[in-house]
């Protein structure tokens, strides 16, 4: 046992200096006591964490899928998404079989998606070739304001764990906390295996957790790269939850959802380790239906801490002039809806006049 931890020590005592260097904590070496334990493990795991807060990633991926309904699908996509702590905005082009209706799509035709939260008003932002002969259709919710919709603005600031750099900050495919945090519960049955399990040459720690209400959990734990995620596998049945305690979904009985994310290559930016590139699978059965796919991502450009006021990081500058407005705050029965359009920058009327949601807000408040 000695010798082998004295030949880890001389493979990866190059990595580890590296990575002390890094925003990551020392590095523990095989054997010590504290490494042997899950919560110490989840620990250095969430501090590596702590200054990932603020950023900037482009990437691309591929999805191939198969599903009972419409058969075999390949859909191609670029990203770019940016969080400074509250603020975030992700874009994303789609083309390829993106669904079953809209398959076969070129790329020159591709379909827009970008959803933002400026710290004040949601946007969700959608334009499709194939819908309303390419018509954006733009919908829009401030925070405080009234309506049904309203709690949108409130969730649009944690966007970014449902998106692809969630996975990095520890939030698996349809949970609400890291791991770092899901883990800690007190019903949560967590252990850290005896033996360090290889993946790519390096010895990852492996936790394995079953938490009530969300699954079972396989989480690999890189210390070479900053603590990060190598491998998660995540198996959900009946019972069990994804999402938000506000937007939830319960598992359905005898479905079964299985879920992985594995990193194949990290590279080192601004002093800290990322992955480069990772695959993520997902796995949904119940009665009449079942799917698989499995979608590869690669991260082009990651910034860290940009200057996001000088970029316009989180500026509505992306939405097309002509683009239907709904305004999610106002009831659905207001004549408003289905008659504002987006301008320069503005909400308009049909007559190309600005309008004043202030003003519209505040009528519906005292209404009310």
């Amino acid at each position: 046992m000695a010798s082998k931890i004295g030949s880890l020590r001389k493979c990866f005592l190059p990595v580890s200096i590296l990575c002390m260097l890094s925003v990551s904590v020392p590095i523990v070496a095989a054997g010590s006591p504290d490494a042997r334990d899950a919560r110490e493990v989840l620990r250095r795991f969430t501090e590596a964490r702590k200054n990932l807060n603020s950023y900037v990633v482009k990437g691309s991926s591929t999805r191939r899928s198969t599903t009972t309904r419409s058969g075999k699908g390949v859909m191609y996509s670029t990203f770019e998404n940016r969080f400074d702590g509250d603020r975030v905005k992700s874009s994303s082009l789609y083309w390829g079989d993106i669904n079953s209706r809209e398959r076969g799509i070129k790329e020159k035709d591709a379909n827009y998606q970008m959803n933002l939260w400026d710290g004040e008003t949601a946007y969700s932002f959608t334009k499709s070739n194939s819908y309303k002969k390419g018509i954006g259709s733009l919908s829009m919710s401030d925070k405080d304001n009234p309506g049904e919709y309203s709690k949108y603005s409130k969730r649009a600031s944690e966007s970014f764990k449902g998106s692809v750099f969630g996975s990095v900050m520890g939030y698996h495919h349809g949970d609400k906390v890291p791991i770092g945090e899901l883990f800690l519960g007190s019903s949560v049955k967590l252990q850290l295996r005896d033996k360090r399990s290889n993946l790519r040459g390096v010895d990852c720690y492996v936790l394995e957790a079953d938490v009530p209400k969300y699954g079972k959990y396989t989480v690999w734990i890189d210390p070479v790269h900053d603590y990060h995620i190598a491998r998660i596998r995540v198996q959900r049945g009946p019972g069990d939850r994804m999402g938000s305690e506000s937007n939830s979904l319960i598992v359905k009985e005898v479905a079964i959802h299985k879920y992985s994310y594995e990193v194949l290559k990290f590279e080192k930016k601004g002093g800290a380790w990322f992955p480069k590139i990772f695959k993520v699978k997902r796995y949904h059965t119940f009665p009449g239906y079942k799917s698989n796919s499995q979608r590869d991502f690669t991260f082009s450009k990651i910034t860290l801490n940009p200057d996001h006021d000088a970029l316009g990081s989180f500026l509505p500058d992306d939405i097309d002039n002509g683009s239907e407005v709904r305004l999610l705050s106002l009831p659905v029965k207001m004549k408003y809806i289905g008659v504002f359009f987006w301008r320069d920058g503005k909400v308009v009327d049909k007559n190309g006049r600005e309008v004043d949601l202030k003003k519209i807000y505040e009528e519906i408040k005292n209404e009310g």
